[in-house]
């Protein structure tokens, strides 16, 4: 009965079970128990095998690793699968989209994406999808985690995941109402909007992308962009020695540390300086593949 109350919203009293938990003197692993007072023990079922055979705090710290490469160092290619230009001479139909994607689409979401990162003391852009919001890094190498990957604050995360499922909705509204009130191609403005999103100076595929592809009359579109991108990123807070400074792993590791038990302007200003990637996906992406 209690371990189907999930399914069925019978609960049982605590009083009907207590005197038998009491007895319990030993757990099996892959249950978890928060209890200090009782032994965890090994289980050889086949749920405490998957349950060892999943190293998801190794997995974890890859996450991070990967996060460290494209957010700070930027180590992401251009897709020219999705926004095209493998001929030279063929100019992008998306380039008029581009202020307008940023000011109305992208800018504002990642804000919003932001804040709600500060809120969950949320340091990594993938952990918004997939956080049990029960993790830190500890000691002096800064790569040991603490937290269990099987234990979650169940209010906190369906509080979180219904934030985010009003954003999407919210937004995706917003640029179905952008493409129809402006008469915009729908694919094209999807593309303008993963550009916008994933664009970055400091990135040399995508400037070797502009440089190649945004000429004569287009340049003009590109430059708009540019300015307001840079713009952005004064009023973010951007300091390009804080950025040099993470782009040494250990460094970057200590600064989200710091971050997980700091103020919300220190969680605010880490994340001014990382690149963010999920937009076109939360919003357009039907018209992206």
């Amino acid at each position: 009965m209690a371990v189907d109350f999930a399914k069925h919203g019978k609960c049982v009293s605590k009083s009907s079970y207590e005197r038998i938990e009491e007895k319990l003197h030993q757990w099996p692993d892959f249950m978890e128990s928060g209890n200090p007072k009782k032994e965890i023990i090994e289980s050889p079922s086949i749920l405490g095998k998957l349950y060892r055979g999943v190293d998801c705090k190794n997995y974890f710290k890859k996450c991070i690793e990967g996060d460290h490469r494209r957010s700070i160092l930027l180590d992401y290619n251009f897709n020219y699968a999705i926004l095209g230009g493998h001929e030279e001479s063929k100019i992008p139909e998306w380039h008029e989209h581009l202020k307008p994607a940023y000011e109305d689409i992208v800018i504002p979401l990642s804000n919003e994406l932001k804040r709600i990162m500060v809120t969950f003391k949320i340091m990594n852009e993938g952990e918004l999808f997939c956080t049990n919001l029960n993790f830190n890094l500890d000691d002096q190498r800064h790569d040991k985690l603490i937290g269990d990957p099987g234990t979650k604050d169940e209010d906190a995360v369906k509080q979180l995941n219904t934030k985010l499922q009003l954003l999407k909705d919210e937004y995706r509204l917003k640029f179905k109402h952008i493409v129809e009130m402006r008469k915009y191609n729908r694919a094209h403005f999807a593309k303008a909007v993963y550009f916008a999103t994933y664009y970055n100076k400091r990135n040399d595929d995508y400037n070797a992308y502009v440089g190649r592809f945004f000429l004569r009359d287009t340049r003009r579109d590109i430059e708009k962009f540019e300015a307001l991108w840079m713009l952005r990123q004064r009023e973010s807070g951007f300091d390009q020695d804080f950025w040099q400074r993470m782009q040494s792993l250990h460094y970057y590791k200590k600064t989200l540390k710091k971050g997980r038990s700091g103020s919300d302007d220190k969680i605010q200003s880490i994340l001014a300086h990382k690149q963010f990637f999920s937009i076109p996906w939360l919003i357009c992406f039907k018209e992206l593949i």
